[in-house]
């Protein structure tokens, strides 16, 4: 069983969690159909977001040892509430991330499976947070940093994105 906690619009998946059926769920916070203008104003964007269970990470509806892997995009922190990002992803203040994190340290912890997985979304700047934060993970990293250069690519500097894979430390 995989369990994403912050599915928001499922886009990360480009509809491939779909074929693992029941062996995937997608909690969030938040569910509808959000729309808002792009930066630039010449847009509408919309954006559904459609979880298999509403639900907060913080108290996770699941019994223990439950998931063989959670997959975990957290909101940006501190993008500001009318940016981009947090019109399109949510955001989180960096008061809000630390609560946020002590919180599902635990409820992580307890419903995966002794040698889960926990794969985090991480820009390069929140890897310390996180790593302070998720005490009860080993966190692995990539040798080299992914660099991202799709709809961004007009930028002057790139986006490098880093991932890194946690695994359910045994012990308590």
């Amino acid at each position: 069983m995989i369990l994403d906690v912050c599915v928001g619009s499922a886009g990360f998946y480009h509809n491939r969690h779909l074929k693992l059926e029941e062996e995937f769920i997608g909690i969030d916070v938040r569910k509808g159909d959000f729309s808002y203008k792009s930066p630039s104003g010449w847009a509408q964007v919309r954006v559904v977001i459609k979880p298999t269970i509403l639900a907060d990470m913080k108290h996770l509806p699941f019994r223990e040892n439950l998931f063989n892997m959670i997959i975990m995009d957290p909101p940006h922190t501190d993008a500001g509430l009318t940016s981009w990002l947090a019109l399109h992803y949510g955001t989180w203040s960096q008061k809000e991330t630390i609560e946020t994190l002590r919180k599902t340290n635990l409820e992580f912890k307890r419903v995966l499976k002794p040698h889960g997985s926990l794969i985090l979304k991480l820009l390069p700047r929140q890897v310390p947070l996180y790593e302070t934060l998720l005490k009860n993970f080993c966190f692995f990293y990539p040798s080299t940093p992914i660099e991202y250069a799709g709809p961004m690519e007009n930028r002057k500097e790139g986006l490098t994105l880093q991932h890194g894979l946690l695994q359910h430390s045994n012990h308590n």
